[in-house]
This record gives C-alpha cells, sequence and structure tokens, in this order.
C-alpha cells in the first residue's frame, strides 16, 4: 500500500512540474482556474438573486 502512495507521489510531482517548468502551461492553468472562479460568481450571484 505505500508503494502505490509513492507511486501517485511520483505521478503529480511529475503533473505538477510540466507545469512549474512551462509558461504555456501556466497560462492554461491560470485561464482554466479564471474561468471557474467566474462561472462560481455568477451562479452564485443567481442563486442570491433568487
Amino acid at each position: 500500500m505505500l508503494q502505490d502512495n509513492e507511486k501517485n507521489l511520483d505521478v503529480h510531482s511529475a503533473c505538477l512540474q510540466r507545469y512549474i517548468s512551462s509558461p504555456e502551461k501556466q497560462q492554461q492553468l491560470y485561464k482554466r482556474t479564471l474561468m471557474v472562479v467566474v462561472i462560481s460568481q455568477i451562479f452564485g450571484g443567481v442563486g442570491l438573486a433568487a
């Protein structure tokens, strides 16, 4: 079980390293995150108005 967790950690570290070393990937992540926040704010505002 511990080995599975270590493998998962290695996979996650590799994925994070792609974002750390690539400005293009950082920009994509930023845009995606911003869209999630904007959409959440829209639904929150609509829910408050309802």
